[in-house]
Parts: C-alpha cells; structure tokens; sequence
C-alpha cells in the first residue's frame, strides 16, 4: 500500500476514534515536558554542578589579622601556620596571592583600530555607563572563561582583555558591550592594592594603598555571558596582564614614595593566602579546622543557599512532573491502540479479506498516531517557544547576572524538539508492536461473523 494511500486511509479512521483526543492532549503535553521540563532541569543542574565545580567556590582566602590584646585568640601568620594548613583534611595548597584580586576602573579614552578617539562616537555606549554595567577588573587565573571563538585570555597578546557581550546595570537594563570588540580602552584611575604591615605582637595591621595609574587595553574577544559562571559581568584579563598592571602600580607606587617596593615585595605575608579545598562540600570543613587553629577564613565565592535550595527543589518536581507526563502518555496510547484494536476487528479482518497484508494494516494504524505527533509537536513547540522566550527575556533582564546562565539557546531548543520528537512517535510504535500478535489473530472471518 503506497504511502498516500496509508495517509488517506489513516486520516479517515481518525475521525471516528473515541480516544484520539486524549491521545493528542498528551503527547502535547509530553512535547513540552520535554522542551521545557527536561532542558530547564539540565540547565539548572549543570548551573549548579558548575558553580560548585568552579575554583573559585573551592578556594578560601586569609588575611593577616590584626590583633588587639596579646591574649586575643587570633593569631599571626608564620611558616608553620602556613603547615599546621596544608596538614589539614582536604586541603590542597596555600599559596600567596600575586596581584590584587580585583580592581575598579575608569575609563578615559576608547580608540578603535586605526588609533582614532571614538570615546564621544559610540552612541549610548559612554565610557560611565560601561564602566557602570561590567564595574570589576578581574583575572582569569584559571582561564575558564571563553571568547565567542572559543580562545581564553592567555592565547591572546599581553595587555588584552575580554567584556561580556551585554552589560548588567544595578538599576535594571543591560548594555550591549559587542560593539568595542577591537577597541583599545584606556584606563586611568588609582589603583588599590592592600598591604599589612607586621605589628610585633599585635599580629599585622591592614591599610590600603592608593596609586595613580594608566595603561591600555585591547578588547581582544567577547564572551557570552549567558554561558559562563563568573562574578558577574567582568573586564577579563590574564594573569600576565594583571602581574603587569600591577608591577606598573608598584613602582609609581616606589617613585612616589607612597610604599616601599623593596619592603612590599620582600615580606612574604604583604598579601593574603589562598587556601585551596579539594571540594566545596569541604569548605566548611576546612573553615571550622582552621578556626580551631585561630585562623579565619573566607570563601572567594560562597554558593548562597538559596540557589542550592531552588536548585533541589526545581529538579525534584520537575523530574517527577515529567516522568509523569510520560508515563501517562504511554498508558493513553497503550489503551489507545488497545481499544482501536478492539473496536475495528471486523474492518480488519475486511481488509485481510481483500488482500491486505498485516504489515499494511500495522502501517495504516501506526500512521494515525504519526499524524497525531506532528499535529502534537506543532502545537506543542509554539506553546514550548513562546515560553522560553518570555523566561529568556526574564533571566537576561534580571539585575542578578547569575540568571543569565539560565537562559536556554536554541541549539538546545532544538536538540531537545528532535528527542521529543523521537519520543511521541517511538512510544506508539512500541504499543502497536506489543500489540502485533494480536492484529495478526484477527481472522477475515470477523469480518462476516460481524
């Protein structure tokens, strides 16, 4: 039986099933359980595993304390603190930070390719409102985060730096960065370092030293910031670029006679340590070891519970919702097939009298629930992309930019529409075959006892 003739005996059968209904809603429903349900429980988990995955909430930091009273239970930091750490359970390495964490800066002048002052030419794009929507200078020391190329900062020249592709402002909105690709910003500003001086017995006391500073900048890549985990939208910079900078700060600093570079460099406590945890379910751990030592540590990045809570919470009910969406999709079209069966024993023998092969009429049967699928993935992906639009426009205008990590691409729409696919028409090729032994029982002699 050619392919027409299956569609037009199908479609004629459809109009008299009793459960074609039911059948549809549910692979409606399955459609987009799948889309939506099943993309979202992987985005939020991946999130989640990424965060926690993420040297950043694995690694802790200490300063020298400064103490007050000599019977004070925090104590100085020294060679055999440093021991008396890496003896610790799940500690990795303590090692001294090279370069401040983070700065702020202001921008002065942003040239394109040619050398030409566009500072003033960029339409929205002012040198405040970039500063106000990326606000933080931050090195990627561990280099994961991506240009939309696919480099990281240490293949790119020194004195480069990568800006997300939008912008979050604290009041709302974003800004569209894309545009300084190419563009050499310079930067000027006073750079803020920490130093401690050693006090004796007072442990080490905390000031900051402020020193003016300018240099350049390459946007040498975007990356997007709907993909990648970091503190926010940031001025990315190698660990190259930020050893540089800040060599440049120390000797205006030395110059200027605002800090001794000598004393600075030669004091191996001038910065705060870094406590590296093997995994950050033993942050904690680590934490209340080291407070028994005196030491008080804190966590680079602190995973806010409330994301850990909504996380659980989202994909529990969420693979619950969806196992039972399918479960429930597959007893309607098992019952389905089972009643079409069923009720049309005498059409069937009818068509085995005429000459009808089992494998004709098992076609012809299948390619009512295959019309019902497609009907059901037109339907079901309209109402699955309308809303992932809406959530998508909801996360990329969320004044927390941890949200935009929650934003579906259409890559994954599509993945996921093709396993939906997949699924709706696979489950009633599943229940006919279950059911095959019984469609080849039925005898022409039905027809007439009928």
């Amino acid at each position: 039986m050619k392919l027409k003739n299956s569609l037009f005996l199908s479609k004629a059968n459809l109009h008299g099933s009793k459960r074609k209904n039911t059948v549809f809603v549910m692979m409606i429903f399955a459609v987009i359980a799948t889309v939506l349900l099943a993309s979202y429980i992987n985005i939020y988990s991946g999130v989640l595993w990424d965060l926690m995955n993420n040297p950043s909430t694995k690694t802790l930091y200490l300063v020298p304390f400064r103490i007050n009273y000599p019977d004070s239970n925090m104590i100085n930091l020294s060679e055999e603190t440093k021991a008396d750490v890496l003896n610790i359970e799940h500690v990795i390495s303590v090692e001294s930070a090279k370069y401040a964490d983070y700065q702020l800066p202001e921008i002065k002048k942003i040239t394109d390719e040619n050398g030409n002052d566009v500072t003033n030419s960029l339409g929205e794009l002012t040198p405040e409102k970039i500063i106000a929507s990326v606000q933080i200078q931050r090195s990627d020391n561990n280099l994961l985060v991506k240009s939309l190329d696919g480099k990281n900062i240490a293949e790119e020249s020194v004195m480069s730096c990568y800006l997300p592709d939008y912008g979050c402002l604290y009041y709302g909105g974003r800004v569209n960065l894309s545009e300084l690709l190419g563009k050499t910003i310079t930067f000027e500003y006073d750079y803020s370092f920490p130093s401690y001086t050693d006090e004796g017995v007072y442990g080490y006391s905390e000031h900051r030293v402020e020193v003016p500073i300018k240099y350049e900048l390459k946007v040498a890549g975007i990356y997007r910031l709907a993909a990648e985990n970091t503190l926010g939208p940031v001025i990315v910079i190698s660990p190259d670029t930020a050893q540089k900078i800040e060599n440049t700060a120390l000797e205006n600093a030395d110059k200027n006679q605002l800090l001794s570079l000598k004393t600075y460099l030669n004091d191996p406590y001038s910065r705060r340590q870094y406590i590296k945890v093997d995994s950050y379910e033993n942050i904690d751990k680590v934490m209340g070891k080291m407070e028994d030592l005196g030491l008080y540590a804190s966590p680079l990045r602190r995973i806010e519970p409330a994301t850990k809570l909504f996380t659980a919470l989202f994909t529990g009910a969420g693979a619950f919702l969806l196992t039972a969406v399918m479960l429930l999709m597959c007893i309607n079209i098992f019952l389905s097939v089972y009643a079409n069966i069923n009720a049309r024993r005498p059409e069937i023998g009818l068509m085995k009298a005429v000459g009808y092969k089992n494998s004709q009429i098992f076609k012809s049967m299948y390619m009512e629930n295959v019309i019902l699928a497609v009907r059901a993935l037109i339907v079901g992906l309209a109402i699955s992309a309308i809303a992932s639009i809406v959530v998508n426009a909801i996360n990329l205008n969320s004044e927390d930019p941890l949200n935009y990590s929650y934003v579906m691409s259409w890559q994954m729409f599509g993945i996921m529409s093709l396993i939906a696919l997949a699924m709706i028409l696979t489950v009633p090729l599943i229940c006919q075959l279950v059911m095959l032994n019984k469609i080849t029982k039925i005898q022409p002699q039905e027809a007439m006892n009928s």
